[in-house]
């Protein structure tokens, strides 16, 4: 998705533990330029034999401590 598409997609809002969390545009990080990345052959993009390349990363990113081990749901919007 280009950047001027990523800039429209609204509202950002994720809820942890039943908190609204905010401000969540300044958590939008791109990687300062390509990097090389390897896909085993059991990968995510189901690639036959794996491989090798580049790529970026763009978009929106939070690390939270770890949740207690109660139910948890996600729930995603687009």
């Amino acid at each position: 998705m280009n950047r001027k598409a990523k800039n429209r997609l609204l509202p950002l809002v994720v809820a942890v533990a039943g908190a609204t969390l905010s401000g969540l545009q300044n958590f939008r990080f791109q990687s300062p330029s390509f990097f090389p990345f390897t896909l085993p052959s059991n990968n995510i993009l189901k690639a036959p034999k794996g491989g090798a390349g580049y790529s970026v990363s763009d978009g929106y990113w939070m690390m939270l401590k770890p949740l207690s081990t109660a139910g948890h749901s996600k729930r995603r919007s687009i």
